[in-house]
């Protein structure tokens, strides 16, 4: 680069030499020989042509050179001019839309800060305009308050002090709060934590609007604080309280034990499963007890009415049966559809016959009427010489690390199914999830409120078959019996795998 510019300098010099020769060949012209004028002028020409081909040559390699460094300058500029503009050109925030009042007279306060830093103390509006902005932001009662001032510059300030006059009195406002503190909606059940979390809110709403009036909460907290705790269910009360003076409470103590207790509830709850297209909720079983609903819809396999197979009186004998399950592809076994006897998992025998490999409905050792069974409920307890008997049954219980065997009692009248933390420890099973739960005696003289472990209980028949899920709550101890073996009448017990019909 540095060459060319000399080259082109080089250059420059001789043009002016040639200039200033030929200016003074001119002035002289008249004392020079004519052969002499003709060969400098000849030279001349050559020179010219040799000057011009040479900055043609300069020209070519200049400009791209030349368009670099321009470039640079000009980004240099840019950039300074980007960087002057960052710094006078304010970032554009969203548009600020205003919350309408509507002549709730605790909401007051909050629209009129609002509206006069936006609104009213705004330098670039008229007054004109300030009403009008006001007017489209009030409605219902605050609207019809100053719907007699026509818009005009004069009566904006009219409109103002009518507004303050009617709803910004201090005095009202605090009672209103107050009012509104007594007039909650209780929460009566604790297992959605968002009814309480709505209720919380409230409270910390209205308390917060009597704090920004500067009242001292001595002034209300004994009364409000006895109404908002009876407000809250039995077992969120108790347990913000148990231990506690809550009688000095004031409304932060109330406030701050509260959302302890709720961001725990929060913390520990696990939403309802949805509902599929047929109503029922998706998911694992909820408890052993849809085990026992689930055994009695099921329908007959060879007429399909709501009875057991072996009561059937439409197909009575065992040939009419025998054609019916082949036809339908039934096992023989346990008449479930998909597979046959041979390949069944059912190992139960038939409790008539004592062989295995067909269902009881099926069995020819009587013959070939009907083998009818009673539809009645199960007799839980049974008084005999002061003996209750328990309906249970043995299982398997698969863990994680081991399986181990476990007796399973049966309670229908339970609503919620539970394992012990014996049983839990010897199948290394993992926690589910924790929940808050209730266990309530007869007549209600002691109640068992804590936060309880939830294992999914995966259980399979001693004599192998199919296995259930379902979902337990763990207790240190169900119960406290003495085993006893009873003299029963063969076939008159039904085993685990006949208790859930299609559990094995």
């Amino acid at each position: 680069m540095d060459d060319l510019k000399r080259k082109k300098r080089t250059c420059g010099g001789h043009r002016s030499f040639v200039k200033k020769t030929l200016g003074e060949a001119l002035e002289d012209k008249d004392e020079t020989e004519e052969a002499v004028i003709a060969n400098e002028i000849e030279e001349a020409g050559v020179l010219r042509a040799d000057i011009k081909a040479a900055i043609r040559l300069l020209e070519e390699a200049l400009p791209q050179k030349n368009s670099e460094s321009e470039a640079n300058s000009e980004g240099a500029s840019l950039n300074e001019s980007t960087v002057s503009s960052k710094k006078s050109v304010r970032v554009r925030l969203p548009k600020l839309e205003l919350r309408k009042f509507d002549g709730k007279i605790e909401r007051w306060q909050e629209f009129w800060d609002s509206f006069k830093s936006s609104v009213d103390e705004n330098p670039d509006l008229s007054e004109v305009d300030k009403f009008s902005y006001l007017r489209g932001l009030l409605k219902d009662q605050a609207r019809d308050c100053i719907s007699g001032y026509a818009l005009t510059s004069a009566n904006y300030k009219s409109a103002k002090e009518q507004l303050q006059q009617r709803y910004g009195r201090s005095n009202v406002i605090q009672k209103t709060h107050i009012r509104e503190l007594l007039k909650l909606q209780p929460v009566y059940s604790d297992r959605d934590p968002s009814r309480l979390r709505a209720l919380y809110d409230a409270t910390e709403t209205h308390h917060r609007g009597l704090k920004a009036l500067n009242v001292e909460q001595e002034s209300y907290s004994s009364i409000v604080v006895p109404a908002i705790i009876d407000k809250l269910p039995e077992t969120v009360r108790l347990s913000i309280t148990r231990g506690k003076k809550h009688d000095e409470w004031n409304m932060d103590d109330l406030l701050s034990e509260l959302l302890s207790e709720l961001e725990l509830r929060e913390e520990h709850w696990t939403p309802k499963p949805p509902r599929a297209e047929n109503g029922n909720a998706k998911g694992d079983l909820r408890s052993a007890s849809a085990l026992i609903a689930k055994s009695e819809e099921e329908r007959c396999a060879y007429c399909l009415g709501r009875h057991a197979h072996e009561s059937c009186d439409k197909v009575s004998s065992v040939k009419d049966r025998k054609l019916v399950a082949r036809r339908y592809g039934r096992c023989f076994a346990c008449l479930s559809k998909g597979h046959v006897s041979k390949d069944c998992r059912r190992k139960t025998n038939c409790k008539i016959c004592s062989k295995g490999g067909h269902h009881v409905s099926l069995c020819e050792s009587k013959g070939e009427g009907n083998i009818s069974a009673s539809n009645g409920s199960p007799t839980m307890h049974v008084r005999s010489e002061s003996r209750v008997v328990l309906q249970t049954a043995q299982g398997i219980l698969k863990g994680a690390q081991n399986a181990a065997r476990i007796r399973v009692m049966f309670d229908t009248g339970s609503h919620k199914s539970f394992v012990t933390s014996k049983v839990v420890r010897a199948a290394g099973l993992p926690v589910k999830r924790k929940e808050w739960l209730e266990i309530s005696t007869f007549g209600k003289a002691m109640n068992d409120y804590k936060l309880r472990d939830v294992f999914d209980l995966e259980i399979a028949p001693c004599k192998g078959g199919e296995a259930v899920t379902i979902e337990a709550y763990c207790v240190g101890l169900l119960l406290k019996f003495e085993m006893s073996i009873l003299s029963c009448e063969r076939g008159k017990i039904l085993t685990y795998g006949d208790f859930g019909s299609r559990m094995c």
